[in-house]
């Protein structure tokens, strides 16, 4: 809603400027000049609006949950080899209880330096279940040399369906904010902006 404001007062100003500018033109100088004027000043404010106009971010409150599991969590399924490999970590985080879209419970860990490896846990039903990668890559997103101390790799909220990584998660090596919404028993991508 602000970035609309502001998008309007921007549109505005150049516009207000490139009638100005057409006022004030003396009559000395050519009529074609006029409305170039105009073309102008009205192409620099779409130019400056243009990020305004882009799509904000999802924000977590537009994907609420239909409940928030409170019983105690069920024990931990153990069905796949990954799950077994790293049943230790999966038990001891999983008996906190649910921290995302209400029933899972969201189990990050090292994998090496700017690495990061994501499991969600059902608090409900013990079902270990992955993204749809396998390893989130965090060290190339900023300065290699002087990486940025506050990155938040994963973020997630209780009552909220939706989950930000932030890193590279595919052989590309470029930085992006993934949005994905948890559905249907799993995680979907539903947004990929460029990320600093």
């Amino acid at each position: 809603m602000e970035s609309r404001r502001l998008l309007h007062q921007v549109i505005n100003l150049f516009s207000s400027m490139a009638c100005e500018a057409m006022v004030r033109s003396s009559v000395r100088q050519a009529t074609w000049m006029r409305p170039h004027v105009f073309l102008l000043f009205t192409g620099i404010s779409v130019v400056v609006a243009h990020p305004l106009l882009a799509a904000a971010p999802a924000a977590f409150e537009a994907y609420p949950v239909p409940f928030l599991f409170s019983g105690r969590p069920a024990q931990v399924q153990l069905s796949t080899p990954c799950a077994r490999t790293y049943r230790t970590r999966l038990r001891a985080d999983a008996r906190e209880g649910p921290s995302f879209a209400g029933h899972l419970t969201v189990i990050s860990y090292g994998c090496g330096a700017g690495c990061v490896r994501l499991d969600l846990v059902d608090a409900e039903t013990g079902r270990v279940s992955q993204p749809p990668f396998d390893t989130l890559i965090t060290w190339p997103c900023g300065d290699r040399d002087s990486p940025n101390p506050n990155l938040e790799p994963v973020e997630y909220r209780r009552g909220s369906r939706m989950l930000v990584l932030k890193g590279t998660t595919g052989p590309d090596k470029a930085c992006y904010a993934h949005d994905f919404v948890w559905e249907r028993n799993q995680l979907h991508e539903i947004d990929k902006q460029p990320f600093p």
